[in-house]
């Protein structure tokens, strides 16, 4: 985990931060905090002044370098296991908190200044032609959503992802907190630390928040895999070919493209677990996930 660029980020997006708020957002001992300003100070990149520390016009140039390109929104399933509440609309269509799931995370990586956004659709795919209209972002047509899983899906975003540091996002998701950023280094996969991991699937990790593997049904308190992702150059350009032979493999039609993620850790650039605390990303599979989350919820237009 790249901690001089999470600090120098960190300080450029908030110049009021602390060292005890670098540490505790992720998860890295203070002592790397304290060595991560040392070293970037050294580099000219960041400058401390009156015991004020600023990014430095070199600092901001550092991070230019690993600005966003764009994000990609998987929002093509089916939600059977909503039942009635998606017979008629979409997953990502449920009303949370007073907003449709898939307009705050569209919102969100706005606020975070990504504006290049495709949202990959196919179940009920003419309901979300009035987000084109209303956030500027784009839609492209998975014509296999029901009969494949997202493996196919990320297949079908492979000329988006080409040459491009981009977010792997997924529209079923209530993000507690804005966790989108203009500028990203490290390939991660966000974990949600859960005490129930029945089921789930358990992010294994090294000292460094490497990802060393993934286990399906830990037994103990751990961070899962859910919500969004990210993927720099390096990653895609190594990563989408072996997306596009598994898509082409028989017997793949029920894969997650995390199947092949896993499969090939250790052939791929590193991988990172963004750690965050319980109850930060909401996933909505069944009624009572919305009931436990709010009970004064509805599917209304």
């Amino acid at each position: 985990m790249n901690i001089k660029f999470l600090t120098i980020r960190t300080f450029f997006e908030n110049k009021d931060t602390t060292e005890e708020y670098i540490s505790k957002t992720f998860v890295v001992d203070i002592a790397k905090v304290y060595k991560a300003i040392e070293e970037a100070i050294n580099d000219g990149l960041l400058n401390k002044n009156n015991d004020k520390i600023v990014v430095t016009d070199k600092g901001k140039e550092y991070l230019s370098k690993y600005e966003v390109d764009k994000a990609v929104i998987l929002a093509c399933g089916l939600g059977k296991r909503l039942g009635e509440l998606t017979k008629d609309l979409p997953k990502c269509f449920l009303f949370i908190n007073g907003e449709r799931l898939i307009e705050r995370q569209v919102s969100q990586l706005k606020k975070a200044g990504i504006e290049d956004i495709t949202i990959m659709v196919g179940y009920l795919s003419d309901e979300f032609k009035y987000l084109v209209e209303k956030y500027n972002v784009k839609l492209l047509f998975n014509e296999e959503y029901d009969i494949k899983n997202n493996l196919a899906t990320l297949y079908k975003a492979k000329d988006i992802l080409k040459d491009s540091n981009v977010y792997i996002c997924t529209s079923d998701v209530y993000i507690k907190d804005n966790i989108y950023h203009k500028f990203e280094c490290d390939n991660y996969y966000t974990g949600n630390y859960q005490h129930d991991l029945s089921n789930e699937w358990q992010m294994i990790y090294d000292d460094d928040n490497k990802i060393t593997n993934v286990l399906i049904g830990g037994d103990k308190d751990d961070y899962i895999m859910v919500g969004p992702a990210f993927f720099n150059k390096e990653f895609v350009k190594n990563f989408m070919p072996m997306i596009d032979k598994a898509y082409h493999t028989d017997g793949t039609d029920n894969y997650y493209w995390e199947n092949i993620l896993v499969e090939n850790l250790d052939q791929l650039p590193d991988m990172y677990i963004y750690k965050l605390p319980p109850k930060t990303i909401y996933e909505f599979d069944k009624v009572e996930d919305i009931d436990n989350f709010n009970n004064d919820w509805n599917i209304k237009a």
